[in-house]
């Protein structure tokens, strides 16, 4: 025990060179016969590090467990343990580096066998892994591939990995002639190395008399020792094989089961002290913690029963259980989710309540939260991130803490395009084991540019389409929120872990935009919430770390959430220096757009940025330059469609023209006039907008501003990444030979989307890739114009094709 430890080190016998001179000097007298017993465990501690038997020494280097072993000697089919104690891990390969020394009978090199079992005696049917020796012994064979002659010298040197790994924790390790043929003999000599696995520290440390006769009609006590060291508090169970002579009963099996306690007698998982104060500097210490002797009422190792509350208006903080009140309350030890409601009563003016408490006093397994009524959507609290918890509102009288070990999420996606994420890990070799509605080679990451991918990992968000729509079910243990590793610009990520009710960015270096945290529901649209399950778009200034945390009131009413502006006050704000232009499809709203935004700021495109479009197949409305908000009351706006319309309207109060082209129509023109609405022509991809004064409205003709173009222009393919097809647009500012062609990555030109005399004016140019396979393409704009000034214009962009 610790105890014991500490009365070692008072010793100063701590080292094996000290134990060890002890011993020598014959100096265990000074000791009492106590303290004797402590050194004995403690020198049979240090010995795990290397020990030396039957001609072999066993040492861990590095993580991998060494075997080395001279002058080994065998007979056919004879076995000897490798190892005094059991281990545990998972073996995935073994390197052997041995010499035949001597042999008999045909006995080869490649006879000797490294032989694994699950029980402490050997046999064939508890040996699941068996590496060289030619009898079959084991479920899984492998041979080491060489080394097949009885020639003295004969040598192995090879690392053999296994198909499956072997992984336990209770595996014995057995080296032996593989070779069960009678008269076999041969001799060994080299080493074993095993990474992945480690040695199980004996419980049982004694056993004496641990062999003897027993005569007719009399019987033999057995003493057996149980030491505690190198064991956490807890209840283990080991097994005792008694071995005996007798034909009707030559092996019997003691089942051992042995409770370790703590210094204090307890058997506590974990305990922590949680300290409830108020604004009069009036305290109250409350305990709690798990054990798995515990029980849903009055433990009288762990419990302590509350006084009855005061009745001048003192402040009273307790556990509040159907058995009564307690100051220190234990509950059983459990695998799912613990509950302790905290009661606090206090006069008005004892507000504010403060709760805190270490969190290193937590156990690492699971996820603590401190919250308050509804879930915690006013007070909420991650205690292993946060210290401290504090109550403003004196008709909250009632708090939950609980620690979840396990989490079930019901996820539900939409046929299409979703952004998902692992909630919890699940194990998967390919994503559609996950998502079997999804089409073929249908998941993308992004890291730049969109990368397709095989399978999911946590922290990570997702592209998927779906061919319908399909419910999923997570359920596992929860880990602990890990740091998310971000790039500069934009990132698909998610939340993972617990993120009840919902989750916030935890910035510490403000490296997130502002307003630049992204979900899609149809359309992109802000949030500051993170939900388990959903993956979501992030930019960054910089790149960095940020971590989750649970909602929290102080951060719920900050200007800044998560690195965004809260929602209410930043649609506000814009409400009131911007022209609001909405959208919706069946009824859902899409992102807004805002134009003739009054704050001129530097960076205004890079502000209020979007994330990159969403693949082909979703709905995506965003002014150039892939933003939402412009200074300008003449913008142009990129439009994405699938098969349900799009219905937009300006701001009541407002007026404006608005123009959509398409690849294969004439150019519409409608007239929006407040909040009347009207529908985006199906295969509309670009819109000019021109807010007037409402007095009247110009015809437009041509270019989307109804003039002719000031310059030679090529804008970026829209959607971009694309599946089949693509616009681009382009101006001439005056008639001109244009040729537009695109290219692949070895410099070969697959298509050309014009080539001839156009007049000035705005052009767009459709490319269907459905006969290309998936890649990065270049395209080439080239105009010569025919007049006197013969001005030349070239320009070459990058476009993605992800089928």
């Amino acid at each position: 025990t610790r105890n014991q430890k500490k009365v070692l080190e008072s010793l100063d016998i701590t080292s094996s060179g000290k134990i060890q001179q002890s011993f020598d000097a014959s100096s265990l007298d000074a000791f009492t016969e106590e303290e004797q017993g402590w050194i004995l465990a403690y020198q049979n501690r240090l010995k795990r590090g290397s020990r030396e038997h039957s001609g072999a020494i066993t040492t861990f280097q590095d993580s991998t467990y060494v075997y080395e072993f001279t002058d080994f000697s065998a007979s056919g089919g004879q076995f000897s343990p490798m190892a005094e104690t059991s281990f545990e891990g998972s073996i995935s390969e073994i390197t052997a580096d041995f010499v035949l020394e001597s042999s008999s009978n045909s006995t080869w090199a490649s006879d000797l066998a490294f032989i694994v079992t699950t029980s402490p005696t050997f046999s064939s049917g508890s040996a699941v892994l068996q590496v060289g020796g030619y009898t079959e012994i084991a479920q899984n064979n492998y041979s080491w591939g060489t080394g097949d002659s009885g020639t003295p010298g004969t040598s192995i040197q090879v690392t053999v990995t296994l198909d499956e790994p072997v992984s336990g924790g209770n595996l014995y390790l057995w080296i032996g002639n593989g070779w069960a043929s009678g008269g076999s003999q041969a001799t060994w000599s080299g080493s074993f190395s095993i990474p992945g696995i480690e040695d199980v520290p004996n419980l049982i440390t004694g056993i004496s008399p641990a062999s003897g006769r027993i005569e007719p009609g009399f019987s033999e006590e057995i003493t057996v020792e149980f030491s505690s060291i190198d064991f956490v508090p807890g209840i283990y169970e080991r097994t005792l094989l008694l071995q005996t002579n007798d034909p009707d009963q030559q092996q019997t099996f003691f089942p051992v089961t042995v409770t370790v306690l703590d210094e204090n007698g307890s058997l506590s998982d974990f305990a922590s002290t949680l300290t409830v104060s108020d604004a009069n500097e009036q305290s109250v210490n409350l305990t709690f913690g798990t054990a798995p002797n515990a029980t849903s009422g009055f433990d009288e190792q762990y419990d302590v029963v509350a006084p009855d509350p005061p009745s001048n208006g003192t402040m009273d903080a307790r556990f509040s259980t159907t058995e009564g009140g307690y100051l220190s309350y234990f509950q059983r030890t459990t695998d799912d989710r613990t509950e302790w409601v905290i009661a606090i009563t206090a006069e008005s003016n004892a507000y504010p309540i403060t709760l805190s408490w270490d969190p290193a006093e937590l156990t690492e397994d699971g996820f603590f939260r401190l919250y308050g009524p509804e879930n915690g959507v006013s007070l909420n609290a991650d205690m292993s991130s946060v210290s401290t918890l504090v109550v403003n509102d004196p008709s909250i009288s009632l708090l939950t803490l609980e620690h979840v070990m396990t989490a079930s999420y019901e996820m539900t996606y939409t046929e299409n395009w979703n952004l998902v994420a692992l909630p919890l890990q699940k194990e998967h070799q390919q994503f559609s084991e996950i998502f079997p509605t999804a089409y073929p080679f249908a998941l993308y990451s992004f890291d730049g540019n969109y990368q397709a991918e095989s399978r999911l990992e946590m922290s990570k968000g997702y592209w998927i389409r779906l061919t319908e729509a399909y419910q999923q079910t997570f359920s596992g243990n929860l880990p602990q929120h890990q740091p998310v590793e971000l790039r500069k610009g934009w990132n698909l990520f998610s939340a993972n872990s617990y993120c009840e009710p919902y989750c916030t960015i935890d910035d510490p270096d403000g490296i997130v935009s502002q307003g630049a945290i992204f979900e899609f529901d149809a359309g992109y649209s802000q949030t500051s919430q993170l939900h388990s399950g959903n993956g979501y778009w992030v930019r960054t200034n910089n790149a960095g770390s940020v971590s989750l945390a649970l909602a929290a009131p102080s951060l719920q009413d900050a200007d800044l959430l998560a690195g965004t502006w809260s929602g209410e006050k930043f649609q506000n704000m814009l409400d009131e220096q911007a022209v609001r232009i909405h959208a919706e499809q069946n009824g859902r709203l899409l992102q807004p757009l805002f134009i003739a935004y009054q704050n001129r700021v530097d960076g205004l495109e890079s502000r209020f940025a979007l994330p990159p479009v969403p693949p082909t197949g979703s709905v995506d409305l965003r002014l150039e330059n892939n933003t939402y908000v412009s200074s300008q009351t003449e913008v142009t706006l990129q439009i994405q469609q699938n098969e349900e319309p799009i219905l937009l309207s300006l701001e009541d109060g407002f007026e404006g023209v608005i123009t959509f082209y398409s690849e294969t129509l004439e150019p519409v023109e409608y007239i929006l006039r407040g909040n009347a609405k009207i529908e985006v022509p199906q295969g509309a991809v670009r819109a000019a907008l021109t807010l007037t004064d409402g007095s009247g409205i110009d015809t437009l003709e041509g270019s989307p501003t109804g003039l002719i173009p000031e310059q030679f222009s090529l804008s970026q393919n829209f959607p971009n990444p694309f599946n089949p097809t693509t616009q681009i647009a382009y101006t001439l500012p005056e008639d001109a030979k244009v040729q537009i062609g695109v290219y692949n990555m070895l410099g070969q030109q697959v298509a050309t989307l014009q080539d001839g005399f156009l007049k000035a004016g705005a052009y767009t140019v459709t490319l269907d890739g459905s006969s290309l396979s998936s890649g990065i393409y270049f395209y080439r704009f080239s105009a010569k114009s025919s007049g006197a000034s013969a001005n030349a214009f070239e320009m070459v962009r990058k476009m993605t094709l992800m089928k």
